[in-house]
């Protein structure tokens, strides 16, 4: 027989587990909606600048030669933080153990820390509806949840992947033309999502009035997200060839190609289903089977490659290129470990139990498709135009921006187009100095998990290092 204080610590232990289990479920779930709003874009842009201009504000965006090219005006911008203010002021949202956590706002709040967005702290609907979930808390009418629409199918992914290191260059020749040995190394980190929600649940959730919620049916919503992480070491070819009749020395072909060897550290996948069951009466009831499951497979060991190519022409302003990134991506996992996060009951205020699964064997391959860049561009005098075209995981993704100078001031439009929406921007800089100026940049905001366009606002100050002509 345990002593009893040996139980207190037993039952304190167990208790524990518990939290944990239920922290780590919540922040796998929060982690993959939040790679559903796109992290990648104005709202981790340091630049206010670019975001006026629909992120466009250097040449090729996605084009990995671009970085072979000269910034036609180089500057270097400091963001004003204004979001962080927002953030710092709601931390609770992000501990599932404080009764204000809110997995809603946690997403809008990781998906654009830096910029002031109008309305994220209002929540979507009267009660939290993922909150409830995880907290086996869930009200038994989901007329309850009315105002939380969330999309009914959202793929969406991106690739983190900066890399530095060094040209040995082998050939120079005149106007800066040159061919050259690449190596280097840097992060490849890839985020990856696939979000469901039954049309019928999404009819109920967004209806402006209360409904009659179908009796005996079951809803479901699932979500597959994946994450990779890895080292990657690069060699690589560089070269521009300069145009012998150009003024320029900017103007030119640039080529790139890499190959990158992919050292993995880090494969996480989750898979998310979750069934909301009925009664005869219409209001929820717990189903034959456990109405949230969420399954977690990891690795550490991973060996992969993938390879780069890129080419931009420059000539008397205009500046147009193609590029394809991760032609033949693959990473090998191996060592596996899984387990599962499972509820009983989404309303009888239940813990979510931990369970270990049978791993997988040898090796699982993992793929990212591949990335096909566009771009097209022209500056002279008081005017700069860009914009990129980008085919990948979600589809057909876009970004235009124009910028007009006149003294002191400069007036900037854009837009940009992913995850099957457009978000307007717009924008405007002023000159205090001759090297100092602030950028002011307004753009639409759809980081929370709706896919609710809000106003947000970005500022940054603007030290200017001179022109590459």
């Amino acid at each position: 027989m345990l002593h009893p204080a040996g139980r207190l610590l037993n039952s304190a232990a167990c208790l524990r587990r518990s939290k944990w289990a239920c922290a780590r479920a919540s922040w796998a779930l929060l982690a993959m909606l939040i790679v559903s709003c796109g992290l990648f874009a104005q709202n981790y842009s340091w630049d206010a600048r670019s975001v006026g201009m629909g992120g466009v504000t250097t040449i090729g965006q996605g084009n990995l030669a671009a970085e072979l090219v000269p910034p036609e005006r180089s500057y270097t911008s400091i963001v004003v933080p204004l979001g962080l203010f927002q953030v710092l002021s709601n931390l609770e949202v992000f501990d599932p153990d404080d009764p204000e956590f809110d997995v809603l706002r946690a997403i809008d709040y990781v998906g654009s820390p830096f910029h002031y967005s109008f309305n994220r702290s209002e929540k979507s609907g009267n009660v939290d509806f993922l909150k409830n979930i995880i907290d086996s808390g869930f009200d038994l009418d989901l007329n309850t949840y009315r105002g939380f629409a969330p999309p009914e199918h959202l793929v969406a992914g991106g690739l983190l992947a900066p890399n530095w290191g060094y040209t040995f260059k082998f050939h120079r020749g005149a106007k800066q033309s040159f061919q050259g040995i690449y190596v280097g190394a840097g992060p490849y980190i890839s985020l990856q999502t696939d979000l469901r929600f039954d049309p019928r649940l999404i009819s109920i959730l967004d209806s402006p009035v209360d409904v009659t919620v179908p009796a005996n049916t079951t809803f479901f919503a699932s979500n597959n997200a994946a994450q990779q992480a890895a080292i990657a070491v690069t060699g690589g070819y560089r070269a521009k060839l300069a145009f012998d009749s150009s003024t320029s020395d900017r103007d030119g072909v640039y080529l790139l190609f890499n190959f990158n060897y992919l050292i993995g550290w880090r494969q996480d996948t989750v898979d998310l289903n979750l069934l909301i069951t009925t009664d005869a009466s219409g209001l929820v009831t717990a189903p034959l089977q456990d109405p949230l499951t969420i399954d977690y497979l990891n690795s550490r060991s991973g060996r992969g490659f993938s390879t780069d190519l890129g080419f931009i022409v420059v000539r008397n302003g205009w500046e147009a290129g193609v590029g394809v990134n991760g032609v033949a991506n693959r990473i090998d996992w191996k060592d596996h470990r899984n387990k599962r996060f499972s509820l009983t009951n989404l309303t009888a205020g239940v813990d979510l139990v931990e369970t270990g699964l049978p791993a997988p064997s040898g090796t699982l391959r993992r793929e990212l498709p591949e990335q096909y860049v566009a771009n097209l561009g022209y500056h002279t005098g008081p005017w700069t135009v860009r914009g990129d075209w980008l085919y990948e995981l979600q589809k057909l993704g876009a970004r235009a921006g124009a910028e007009y100078r006149v003294g002191p001031v400069a007036l900037r439009g854009g837009a940009r187009y992913g995850v099957k929406q457009w978000n307007p921007t717009g924008g405007i800089g002023l000159n205090l100095t001759r090297r100092f100026g602030i950028d002011v940049g307004l753009f639409g905001n759809s980081t929370n998990m709706e896919q609710r366009r809000n106003l947000a606002v970005a500022v940054s100050l603007r030290i200017e290092r001179g022109s590459a002509e």
